[in-house]
C-alpha cells in the first residue's frame, strides 16, 4: 500500500492532479493517461530495462516538471530522473527506483545507485559548468576536484585539469528533435589518466547535453535535458 501511494505521489508530480487535469475521461484523456502510464512505468522500472527505450517529446508534453535523461555505459543504461529538491544551484534528481544524481548547474557532483561512488565534485569558482556563462565568455581551462568512496570505504580524491576546445555548431538530436548547439570538448588530465568530456551548449551558456567521464570507476554519464 505504501508503494502504491508513493507511485501515485510521483504520478501527481508529473501531471496536474487538480480538477482541471488533462486526464479527464475522454478519448484524448485516455490517450494522455496511456502516455503518462508508459513514462511512469519507465521512470519506476528503469533499473530493470536492459535495452534502451525510445522516449519522445509527445510522451512528455503533459508533464509539468523538468526531466533529464541519464545514460551510462555501466549497469544503468538509460533512465528518466526528475528534480526532487533544490538548494541554491544544486539540484537533486531521482528515479522511481532509487537512483539519484546531484548536479551543480550541469556538473555531476554526487551519484547514488550508478556504481560510480562519487560523493562530491567541485569546479573552479564561476566555472561555466556551474554558473550560466555565455559561450563566448567560456574560459580556456577549468579545474575539477572529485572525491570518490572506494570499496574499502576510503576516500579517493582526484584533481582534474581540463582544457576547453570549441568546435563549430552542430545539430544535436534531443529526443527526436535536432537542435543547433555549440560543441565544447574538454581534454582532461589527472593522476588516473587522461580523458575527454563533451558539452553541447546554447549561445547563452545553457548546457543542454553533456558526456562526463568519472575517472575513478571509469564510467561515462550522459545527461540530457529533455523537458524544461
Amino acid at each position: 500500500m505504501k508503494k502504491l501511494a508513493l507511485y501515485f505521489s510521483i504520478l501527481c508530480l508529473f501531471v496536474n492532479c487538480s480538477g482541471n487535469s488533462n486526464l479527464s475521461i475522454t478519448k484524448e484523456g485516455n490517450s494522455n493517461f496511456s502516455k503518462t502510464k508508459e513514462v511512469l512505468g519507465y521512470y519506476i522500472n528503469a533499473e530493470k530495462n536492459i535495452e534502451k527505450k525510445i522516449v519522445t517529446t509527445d510522451m512528455l508534453k503533459d508533464f509539468n516538471y523538468p526531466i533529464i535523461l541519464v545514460e551510462t555505459d555501466n549497469i544503468i543504461k538509460q533512465m528518466l530522473l526528475l528534480p526532487m529538491t533544490q538548494r541554491e544551484n544544486y539540484f537533486n534528481y531521482t528515479s522511481g527506483s532509487g537512483q539519484s544524481l546531484t548536479m551543480q548547474g550541469a556538473l555531476v557532483t554526487k551519484t547514488n545507485g550508478f556504481n560510480a561512488y562519487l560523493i562530491s565534485a567541485k569546479a573552479n569558482e564561476n566555472s561555466p559548468l556551474t554558473t550560466l556563462t555565455k559561450i563566448v565568455n567560456w574560459p580556456l581551462e577549468d579545474v575539477i576536484n572529485y572525491s570518490f568512496i572506494t570499496p574499502d570505504f576510503q576516500f579517493e580524491n582526484i584533481k582534474v585539469k581540463c582544457k576547453n576546445k570549441f568546435s563549430s555548431k552542430e545539430n544535436v538530436l534531443i529526443l527526436e528533435n535536432k537542435i543547433l548547439l555549440n560543441k565544447v570538448k574538454q581534454r582532461c588530465s589527472s593522476k588516473k589518466g587522461d580523458y575527454d568530456n563533451y558539452y553541447w551548449v546554447n549561445d547563452d551558456g545553457t548546457i543542454v547535453k553533456s558526456e562526463q567521464y568519472l575517472i575513478y570507476p571509469k564510467i561515462f554519464i550522459k545527461v540530457t535535458k529533455v523537458k524544461n
